[in-house]
C-alpha cells in the first residue's frame, strides 16, 4: 500500500496534536477499509472553508501490475456526471440562454406526449421519462453518437412513466435529453460545454469524457468483485448518456467543483438555489432533490447535498455541507463499492470537530449486546481493546471496530463491514449502554452490557 497524502494542513479550531491524530484515525480507517469491503483502491479528498484538510489514495489502480492509485488517478464517476450537466444548466439559465419553463419541443423533436416536458422537470427528475435498466446498460456499446439527439432513440417514443410535474422519479434518459436540448440550443458538442462552462474555468484537469477506445493518461483499471478477486470491467460507448454518467474524474477535482459552488464561482446565489433547495412537484410537494443534487441532513441535522455515481467497476460520491463549507468526495474503482452517504458523513465528522478522538471513552473488556436486525432480534459480542476491537453476531462475519470517540454527549464506535460503515451511538444508563446504531443515521435500537 502507498499513502499518497497531498495535504495534511491545519484544521481550523483544531491543535496541531489534534490535527495529527484525526489524520491517523482516517488514514486507519481508510486503509482497513479497502480489505474488509474488498475494494482494490480508493481515493478521499475532504476540504473546510475552501482549503484542503485531507487528501489520500490506498491500494492499488491496477490489480495485475500493482500499480498504486494517487491523487492523480482517473476513476469512473456515473451518474455523478448528471451535478456537472446541472450545474452547466443553471449557469445557462442564468446568462438567460434557457429557461427553466422552456418547453423541451423548443429544442428537441420529440413525440407529442413529451412536448409539454419543461427543462426544469428534466433537471429535478419531474419529467416522467423513464430511467434506463440494468440490463440496457451492457448493450449499449454498439453505435457511437456525434450528437446527443441521435442517442434518443433508445427511450424518446417509449410512455412516460407519470405525466411531467407529478412525481419526482430518477432518470438518466432525462439528463439525456436534457443535454441534447443544452448541446442543440448551445450549438455545440455536450462535452465542448462542459468544458467550456466547468472544467477548463475551475482547472478540472483530470476531468474528463470517457471515450471507448481512447487512451487516457492515469484513468485506474475497474473491477468486478468475483470470487477469486477481481475480474475486469471493460466498460462501454459512453455517447449515448454523456449527461447522464459518461466522466472520468478525481475526487479532488470534485471537491474543487463543489467549493466552486459554495463560492458562487460558477452561478449567483440566486442561480445556486435550483441546485441546493428541494424543487417540488405540481401538487406543492418537495422532492428531496434540487438539480442534479440530493438534498438531506446528516446525524446532527445538518443540511448536506450529495450525489452518488456508480458505473461499469467504479463507485463516486461527493458530499457538500453548504453551512459548515466542508466538501468530502470518494471513489473507488470497483462495482458497488460501499461508498455512500454513511461512510462520507462518518469520515466528515473527523473534520467538522464533532469526535474527541485522543483516548477511547469505553473500557477495554467483553460486552454483550443485544439489538435487532433485518426485524430479528439478534445478541452477540462487542470486545473493546482501546481504541479497536471487534462486533461478533450483529451479521456472519465478524465486525472490526476501526474507532471508538466521544461524539458531542455520545460514544460513538464507528466499524467496518463489506456492506460499509456500521456507526454505533451509545449512552451510560445504569446497565450499561444504550443507544442506536445504522449506517449515516442511529435508526436501531441497541443496548450494551
Amino acid at each position: 500500500m502507498k499513502l499518497n497524502v497531498i495535504a495534511l494542513v491545519f484544521i481550523f479550531g483544531i491543535s496541531n496534536a489534534q490535527n495529527k491524530q484525526i489524520q491517523q484515525s482516517v488514514n486507519k480507517l481508510l486503509s482497513s477499509y479497502i480489505t474488509v469491503a474488498n475494494i482494490p483502491g480508493i481515493s478521499v479528498c475532504v476540504s473546510v472553508d475552501n482549503k484542503i484538510v485531507y487528501s489520500n489514495s490506498f491500494g492499488v489502480s491496477d490489480v495485475s501490475n500493482k500499480t498504486p492509485i494517487t491523487d492523480s488517478t482517473r476513476y469512473r464517476i456515473g451518474s455523478l456526471t448528471k451535478i456537472l450537466t446541472a450545474a452547466t444548466f443553471a449557469k445557462l439559465i442564468e446568462k438567460g440562454d434557457l429557461k427553466e419553463d422552456d418547453f423541451i419541443a423548443r429544442y428537441v423533436t420529440v413525440p407529442k406526449e413529451l412536448q409539454i416536458i419543461r427543462l426544469g422537470q428534466l433537471a429535478s427528475h419531474t419529467s416522467g421519462i423513464r430511467h434506463y435498466g440494468t440490463h440496457e446498460i451492457s448493450s449499449q456499446n454498439d453505435a457511437t453518437h456525434k450528437k446527443l439527439e441521435d442517442a434518443l432513440t433508445r427511450f424518446i417514443n417509449d410512455s412516460l412513466v407519470s405525466k411531467p410535474g407529478e412525481k419526482y422519479k430518477y432518470s438518466s434518459y432525462g439528463y439525456v435529453l436534457l443535454g441534447a436540448a443544452i448541446e442543440n440550443q448551445q450549438q455545440k458538442s455536450f462535452n465542448r460545454i462542459i468544458d467550456t462552462f466547468i472544467l477548463s474555468p475551475l482547472n478540472m484537469k483530470h476531468t474528463c469524457p470517457e471515450i471507448l477506445g481512447q487512451k487516457i493518461l492515469n484513468r485506474s483499471m475497474f473491477y468486478y468483485p468475483s470470487k477469486t478477486g477481481f475480474t475486469i470491467a471493460l466498460g462501454e460507448d459512453y455517447s449515448y448518456k454523456w449527461p447522464a454518467g459518461g466522466y472520468l474524474s478525481t475526487p479532488y477535482d470534485l471537491v474543487t467543483f463543489g467549493n466552486a459552488l459554495l463560492n458562487e464561482k460558477i452561478v449567483s446565489k440566486n442561480y445556486l438555489s435550483l441546485l441546493f433547495t428541494s424543487q417540488k412537484t405540481n401538487d406543492g410537494k418537495e422532492t428531496g432533490a434540487g438539480y442534479g443534487f440530493k438534498i438531506g441532513v446528516d446525524s446532527k441535522e445538518r443540511k448536506v447535498i450529495f450525489h452518488g455515481g456508480e458505473s461499469e467497476g467504479a463507485r463516486a460520491f461527493l458530499l457538500i455541507y453548504p453551512d459548515e463549507k466542508l466538501v468530502i468526495s470518494m471513489a473507488a474503482n470497483v462495482f458497488r463499492a460501499p461508498i455512500s452517504e454513511g461512510e462520507a458523513e462518518t469520515i466528515a465528522g473527523y473534520f467538522l470537530n464533532d469526535y474527541v478522538v485522543e483516548k477511547s471513552p469505553l473500557t477495554s473488556r467483553p460486552y454483550k449486546f443485544m439489538t435487532k436486525n433485518d426485524g430479528r432480534d439478534i445478541e452477540g459480542d462487542i470486545i473493546i481493546d482501546g481504541k479497536k476491537g471487534i462486533i461478533i453476531g450483529l451479521t456472519k462475519k465478524e465486525i472490526p471496530i476501526l474507532d471508538i470517540v466521544k461524539d458531542k454527549n455520545e460514544i460513538r464506535i464507528i466499524a467496518l463491514s463489506n456492506n460499509g460503515i456500521i456507526n454505533i451511538w451509545l449512552t451510560q444508563d445504569k446497565d450499561g449502554y444504550k443507544g442506536k446504531w445504522g449506517s449515516d443515521k442511529p435508526i436501531t435500537e441497541i443496548k450494551m452490557l
